[in-house]
């Protein structure tokens, strides 16, 4: 599919938040209650690719400097092996063990392949110094297939496109079945086992020039970006903030590579043909993002999760919940809000 030549709006828009018409997104999460609005973005000069708009955000005061080691980065240094949870393994969950001197924090939607069974990760997870055997909540991407080595996994080097993504941050195992199997069936990557992988490789080759501007639009934007608001035409779909500009770089390639695919998948004009949401339509979603009342709470490794749910948008923070982190307590290393 052909993508309309990179724009970027080259004089930085700002906008900043509070209360319902200048938008306040929150870095504190009350027990009962949504997010409390303490801590103000700036949103950055949109960027377009295609059908694909991107939103920056800017942190404004002081920059977090928080730092977390990825999956990707952990696995490829050898400190941090996952593997079954035994010798007959259980679907739905993986053991790691970290010999990392800092926290890891795994994304929803990575993915992990090996194993008895190619999987990826069920709930967005802070991995803690020394974790041994913990237990993290994963889905099943290859359904046709229960045996393998020595159980343990490697990396697949992508996050999955964002349908699957959020079916796997809200859903359950037979709805990630279901998806994978649309998006082989849609890929023309049906395979023997129906596994997820084949997808992926094609995804990630038809994905990769597109990333690839969008990042180096990102870098000539400037400001300590910590996050995206993402449309698709008109449409937007999802935004997603992380602690630090350290963590959002880290991660940044595989989230964007997401947005792109999904952008990808999506039929119609481009160009001057395409009506982009305006702030205004930006400033509407990130409103009922804010205002979204928490839908329950679970501790996942070593974070809080907190789901938040409206009747048009859903959306989960993960907190920090290690004792060595009671200064981060209150602020979210993630919040992704997914459109309905």
């Amino acid at each position: 599919m052909r993508m309309s030549r990179l724009a970027a709006n080259p004089k930085e828009v700002r906008m900043r938040w509070n209360s319902l018409s200048r938008l306040t997104l929150m870095t504190a999460l009350v027990a009962g209650s949504a997010m409390a609005a303490e801590a103000e973005f700036d949103l950055g000069a949109p960027i377009t690719d295609g059908r694909l708009t991107l939103y920056p955000l800017l942190p404004k005061g002081p920059v977090d400097d928080s730092d977390y080691l990825t999956l990707d980065e952990a696995l490829d240094k050898k400190l941090l092996r996952v593997a079954e949870t035994s010798e007959s393994g259980t679907v739905n969950t993986l053991h790691v063990t970290s010999t990392a001197k800092g926290p890891i924090f795994a994304m929803a939607g990575e993915l992990l392949l090996g194993g008895k069974q190619d999987r990826i990760v069920g709930q967005a997870v802070v991995i803690p110094a020394g974790a041994k055997g913990l237990a993290v909540p994963v889905f099943c991407v290859e359904h046709g297939r229960w045996n393998g080595g020595d159980g343990r996994f490697g990396s697949g080097k992508a996050l999955v496109h964002t349908k699957l993504r959020q079916t796997a941050s809200f859903k359950g195992q037979g709805d990630v079945w279901n998806e994978v199997a649309k998006t082989n069936a849609k890929l023309s990557t049906q395979n023997a086992t129906d596994t997820y992988r084949a997808a992926q490789q094609k995804l990630g080759k038809e994905t990769a020039s597109g990333t690839k501007r969008v990042l180096a639009a990102l870098d000539k934007a400037g400001g300590k970006v910590v996050g995206v608001a993402v449309a698709v035409g008109n449409d937007v779909r999802s935004v997603e903030a992380y602690i630090s500009p350290k963590l959002w770089g880290r991660l940044r390639e595989k989230i964007l590579a997401s947005y792109v695919g999904e952008a990808l998948a999506d039929a119609g004009p481009v160009g001057e043909h395409l009506r982009r949401p305006s702030e205004k339509d930006v400033q509407a979603f990130m409103t009922r993002a804010v205002s979204a009342k928490k839908d329950g709470e679970k501790n996942v490794g070593g974070g809080k999760q907190l789901n938040f749910d409206d009747s048009e948008l859903q959306g989960q923070a993960v907190m920090d919940a290690r004792p060595e982190a009671a200064d981060k307590a209150k602020k979210p290393v993630q919040r992704v809000y997914y459109k309905k």
